[in-house]
């Protein structure tokens, strides 16, 4: 392209009349095409563009996840269906979504943050954490805190056990992405409500100052747990189907 336009040579810039006007800047459409060719055919998922799902992991780790999610069947279906519908929900949207792998503790496998606010209903930018470390030490399922019968990461611990929980737990926190996005006022009012009660917690005297806690703080405490509810329901319904989806597919292997 840049060699029909004429910026390595003397051709179309000078030839045609419509693009005459254009002559001055030859030498940075020049230094435009060079940088263009030499990105060419780099990998989608380099945390560079400005919207849908931006990665900031281990690019091997996440291209299996990402293949898991786009995995379809010699009819064209897609294998894990609802894996792939979080994942296209997040990528397709006009929002930054930044994946990363986070150490949150020994008890949190994913957690799904709102970090930039468009006004105050609305949000720019979020992170899905992904707690490598312990999703990669489990060692046997848990029980869901909204279903008794649903047991996570259950069947995903033979071959590619760590890709698969890994999967599993984006999906979940993907779904806290799009219950979000389906409402967005809610979904902002909740961060809001953690966010007060993490600030209070932060603020309070490290030592023996700290308990008991004072009213004002328990009452954040709630408000942020009272607030969760419908978001961690969401999520973990559809966390189930992905589990299914991802154990049906490991036994027809």
């Amino acid at each position: 392209l840049g060699v029909g336009l004429g910026v390595n040579s003397g051709g179309e810039l000078e030839r045609f009349a419509e693009l005459k006007a254009y002559t001055a800047f030859k030498e940075r459409f020049r230094l435009l095409f060079l940088l263009c060719g030499r990105i060419a055919g780099f990998p989608r998922h380099l945390g560079t563009h400005s919207s849908g799902i931006v990665i900031s992991l281990p690019k091997k780790k996440w291209e299996q996840i990402e293949a898991l999610a786009n995995q379809q069947d010699e009819n064209g279906n897609y294998v894990n269906q609802k894996l792939h519908e979080a994942y296209d929900r997040l990528d397709s949207d006009s929002r930054t979504f930044v994946i990363v792998d986070q150490n949150l503790g020994d008890r949190t496998a994913g957690q799904f943050t709102i970090t930039d606010f468009n006004g105050p209903n609305d949000f720019s930018k979020a992170t899905v954490a992904l707690n490598f470390k312990l999703i990669k030490g489990l060692g046997s399922p848990s029980t869901g805190d909204f279903d008794s019968t649903f047991k996570r990461f259950e069947g995903l611990f033979g071959k590619n056990g760590f890709i698969l929980r890994l999967a599993e737990t984006f999906g979940h926190e993907a779904n806290h992405g799009i219950f979000a996005l389906n409402d967005l006022q809610q979904g902002t009012h909740i961060q809001h409500l953690v966010n007060d009660r993490d600030a209070a917690m932060q603020a309070l005297p490290k030592g023996k100052g700290r308990y008991p806690l004072p009213p004002d703080v328990l009452q954040k405490m709630q408000a942020a747990d009272q607030a969760l509810i419908p978001t961690e329901r969401f999520a973990q319904q559809a966390e189930k189907i992905i589990n299914g989806e991802l154990k049906a597919n490991q036994v027809k292997k």
